[in-house]
């Protein structure tokens, strides 16, 4: 990335990748409601421990940070990295920092890759008396191909648009649900979607597209179940989403449109002397 400096491994992003028609994208971060006020508020609180350990945002809330309309109603924050100390020592660190910044935290018992915490307004638990749920912030190992960004307003650093993408896609296929597949839509402002599967398939080389059309569909049916469109506006901080990633229809029939895509891709898959050749892929720029 060109007139980006790095510092401890995350680079200070005046700049970013361009979009797939090759014009600069909206400025990472932009305005001060880039991010809810008290997922904001939670990762200023995290941040001398995210800069101390190499722990980067990504999920719906990167990719708001990234400049896109990504709604983060109901997502946990999503914290990763692709090395350090064991995932459980990170997550028992990061507790103590955010209990001692007057949060209570619920630790439960993770795993070598994930790792979960509840965070509650302080000690008092004043969110469980106004029937705020805690919020979530899940820890993750993952593979993270390049540096993390730190976008102006931004309280910690941020995984690479890339990375982000990556790792949506794989969500996506593990979980299927509505939130995970209207973040998956929101990058498609960015990225096409052959380049979105080659980017997950580069993180899991099991990944096929077959999976990911069974998922696609999936998810598309529980959000055309949900149907509440004001989902969209609520989850983008009052401010609503435009475009051809704005509507739950518009994310329903776009999720549709590609898992058909992807079967019909399929069927034309032609055997070659070296194994199986997937037009699909092959039809994504090179990354």
């Amino acid at each position: 990335m060109d007139d980006v400096s790095t510092v401890n491994g995350v680079e200070d992003a005046d700049a970013s990748s361009t979009g797939k028609s090759g014009d600069a994208p909206a400025a990472p971060g932009s305005g001060p409601d880039a991010l809810p006020a008290r997922r904001a508020a939670l990762l200023a609180d995290a941040q001398p421990y995210c800069l101390e350990h190499a722990l980067a945002l990504a999920g719906s809330d990167a990719l708001r940070l990234h400049g896109l309309a990504a709604p983060v109603l109901g997502t946990d924050l999503l914290l990763v990295t692709a090395e350090g100390p064991p995932l459980a020592e990170l997550a028992a660190g990061l507790a103590g920092t955010l209990r001692a910044a007057g949060h209570r935290v619920e630790t439960p018992p993770g795993t070598a890759r994930r790792h979960q915490l509840a965070v509650h307004r302080g000690e008092s638990s004043l969110d469980s008396l106004a029937g705020e749920p805690p919020l979530g912030i899940e820890l993750r190992r993952e593979p993270l191909r390049h540096p993390p960004t730190l976008p102006a307003d931004a309280p910690v650093p941020v995984a690479a648009l890339d990375d982000v993408a990556a790792l949506a896609v794989l969500t996506l296929c593990e979980r299927a649900l509505p939130a995970d597949l209207r973040a998956l839509h929101a990058l498609t402002d960015r990225r096409r979607e052959g380049e979105l599967l080659a980017l997950a398939s580069a993180f899991d080389e099991d990944l096929g597209p077959r999976t990911l059309a069974d998922r696609l569909e999936s998810a598309a049916a529980l959000l055309s179940a949900d149907g509440a469109e004001a989902v969209d506006t609520a989850g983008t901080g009052g401010t609503g989403s435009t475009g051809s990633t704005g509507s739950t229809g518009g994310t329903v029939k776009w999720a549709e449109s590609w898992a058909q895509d992807l079967r019909l891709d399929l069927l034309e898959t032609t055997e070659l002397a070296d194994g199986l050749h997937d037009p699909y892929l092959d039809r994504s720029d090179d990354l």
